[in-house]
């Protein structure tokens, strides 16, 4: 992967990033954790890793996360942000995040999830020119041939967040390219989510956006985490 594991880190946080699961890096991480039991310990896995590794190191590490996505959630764990409501005047009622998907039930789950994190909603079963809501959460329907010309429409006007059933590189990438505000991946972490609604909302207080103008940070987000480091600031 280009980045070396870190297994004798004596920060309080250790990220790992590994395409391959082997068993010698699991021997090392179950003495550290033995060593070290305070230790969060954070691993950012590849599309090579199989299901059977991931079970494996499971038991061993605080979070495993898809490297695709890892830009919009490693900073949750890396970061305080909870405390920031107040500071960007989140305390007040939150706007409308609109919903978009072709199936009823993942509006229904999208819908209850935004719900239990304090946001109204406005469900749509299709892209919509009409949605007037500034965030936007999006099933991307990677399978359709035109969808990164939608997604491109969408994001002149809205905060995209980009839900991808299979969050592989290619089309974290592709969404990426055509301006969302984050990427997630299905099923997702309540917690995540939480966190990417938080940080947008944050951005939109800081520098409000004209219509038709992307921001800034949707060029500037890496897809891999070549060069990350444990409490190492992330973009």
């Amino acid at each position: 992967t280009g980045v070396r594991v870190l297994f004798r880190s004596e920060s309080t946080t250790l990220v790992l990033h590994r395409d391959h699961l082997t068993e010698p890096d699991a021997r090392k991480l179950r003495a550290l954790r033995a060593e070290r039991p305070d230790q969060q310990v954070l691993l950012c896995v590849g599309p090579h890793a199989r299901y059977a590794e991931l079970t494996q190191w499971a038991d061993w590490v605080h979070a495993l996360i898809p490297d695709a996505i890892a830009p919009d959630v490693l900073p949750r764990y890396l970061t305080p942000w909870r405390g920031e409501e107040s500071d960007f005047g989140g305390t007040g009622p939150r706007a409308t995040v609109a919903i978009v998907s072709g199936l009823l039930e993942m509006r229904r789950m999208l819908t209850e999830a935004c719900h239990t994190l304090g946001y109204p909603t406005d469900p749509r079963s299709e892209w919509d020119d009409a949605i007037d809501a500034s965030i936007v959460i999006w099933e991307i329907p990677v399978l359709e041939p035109h969808w990164t010309r939608e997604l491109a429409r969408a994001t002149r006007d809205h905060e995209v967040v980009a839900m991808i059933g299979v969050a592989d590189r290619a089309a974290v990438r592709l969404a990426r390219d055509e301006g969302v505000a984050a990427c997630l991946n299905l099923p997702f972490e309540l917690d995540d989510l939480d966190y990417v609604l938080h940080r947008i909302r944050r951005e939109l207080q800081a520098t409000p956006r004209s219509p038709g103008t992307t921001p800034e940070h949707h060029d500037v987000r890496p897809v891999g985490l070549e060069g990350v480091r444990p409490n190492s600031p992330t973009q």
